[in-house]
């Protein structure tokens, strides 16, 4: 190598060498740079999003998300996407509080709860089947009566925003 530079060296070392040796080190550097770039995490660009919740007293329930942050995501999609997007949310853990709307009694000791989620701008709705015997409170309950339901999102209907839950637990 040390040799054939020794030989070019008039040609190496004129404007037609340092262009050269320039513009292969531009190229080389552009190469290593866009590398890093494709690699960079793109998290740090994300700003906090006030309905996520990044902290929870349930180990089994890291992140706890609210209806409203779910609607917000969903609708940020093409409706035909929407549909695909919600079988993400299934499943999930929630833990939220809700007002009470309406109880009826369905089959034997179940009734079925109608929840209003959130009061405020655009209401959101959820609704769940529960053991009448383990809350009888709910044959007297004033509508608006807050309550703490800890459940699993069992549906959402995307045009109304119902959230059908199952497993569900009320505290109030």
């Amino acid at each position: 190598m040390l040799k054939w530079i020794l030989n070019n060296k008039e040609w190496l070392f004129s404007g037609v060498g340092i262009f050269i040796i320039a513009g292969l080190y531009g190229f080389l550097k552009s190469k290593t740079n866009f590398k890093l770039a494709a690699h960079t995490n793109t998290n740090a660009n994300l700003k906090a999003d006030p309905d996520l919740n990044l902290e929870s007293e349930n180990l089994t329930n890291p992140i706890s998300v609210t209806a409203k942050y779910i609607r917000k995501q969903i609708n940020l999609l093409p409706p035909f996407q929407q549909k695909d997007a919600i079988k993400h949310y299934i499943g999930l853990t929630i833990d939220w509080e809700m007002n009470f709307h309406t109880a009826e009694q369905n089959d034997g000791d179940i009734a079925h709860v109608t929840l209003v989620i959130d009061k405020e701008g655009r209401p959101d709705f959820a609704s769940c089947d529960v053991k009448l015997s383990q809350y009888p409170e709910l044959k007297v309950m004033q509508e608006g009566k807050k309550i703490r339901v800890k459940a699993k999102i069992k549906s959402i209907n995307s045009g109304l925003y119902w959230f059908q839950l199952k497993d569900a637990i009320l505290v109030y």
